[in-house]
């Protein structure tokens, strides 16, 4: 059975945290990328939430389009503070040649989430086009006659 909140685990998570604190200290630049990364992380939240309300009150298909991107943004936020942090952990005996191969995966895994975002938000897009089209097929052969 999988167990999501697990004593171990949670243990587990305050050690790292309790590094991270450690590593951010001892090197200024660590110390900004968190820094950057938890401030982009906030303001993609607000975003989303923001341009998806006002979107769907709305009926934009644009700035719910673009919610979604932002939302995206957010999980790629997640996935660069968790690369950036372990991989500057130091090597261990599990891991005696360190975790530097960490960030290189960890922005493929961005890129790769970017990708599929685009590709869904231009799908929609297509759609919406398509239905648009479908509803007043006036506005092709007027578009065909000019």
């Amino acid at each position: 059975m999988l167990r999501l909140f697990h004593r171990n685990s949670i243990t587990n998570y305050n050690k790292l945290l309790a590094r991270s604190f450690t590593l951010e200290s001892n090197n200024p630049n660590l110390y900004k990328a968190i820094q950057a990364t938890k401030a982009g992380a906030f303001l993609n939240v607000f975003l989303s939430l923001g341009k998806g309300i006002i979107g769907y009150s709305v009926g934009s298909t644009a700035l719910i389009g673009d919610a979604f991107n932002n939302a995206a943004d957010l999980m790629s936020d997640a996935v660069v503070y968790f690369s950036v942090l372990h991989s500057r952990t130091a090597a261990s005996p599990e891991n005696p040649w360190g975790k530097g191969k960490l960030e290189p995966l960890g922005a493929l895994t961005v890129g790769g989430l970017l990708t599929v975002t685009g590709l869904g938000v231009g799908g929609s897009a297509v759609s919406s086009a398509v239905e648009i089209i479908m509803r007043n097929p006036e506005i092709v052969s007027e578009a065909c006659n000019k």
